[in-house]
């Protein structure tokens, strides 16, 4: 279990002390307070989901307006091309 070896290493899922520096380098270099950094990255997961969700619908139902104005099998010629 290779794998599972690696959340044996502390008892939290993730390490308090790279945590910690990496919150403290993005505050010294950003020169912003923890608020800042958390609420655009919240709004991001929120927005994301939401986005695809809204294009693959939009997809869905372009694709569904062009399928009903498909041409007929007697509208396309033998060299498989509409005819004029």
């Amino acid at each position: 279990m290779p794998a599972l070896a690696i959340l044996a290493h502390h008892s939290e899922p993730s390490d308090p002390v790279l945590l910690g520096w990496l919150v403290g380098t993005f505050e010294e270099v950003l020169g912003l307070g923890p608020a800042t950094v958390v609420v655009p990255i919240a709004i991001g997961i929120g927005v994301f989901p939401c986005l695809l969700g809204w294009l693959a619908w939009r997809a869905r139902c372009r694709y569904a307006a062009g399928a009903s104005d498909s041409p007929d099998a007697t509208d396309i010629g033998g060299d498989g091309l509409r005819a004029k």
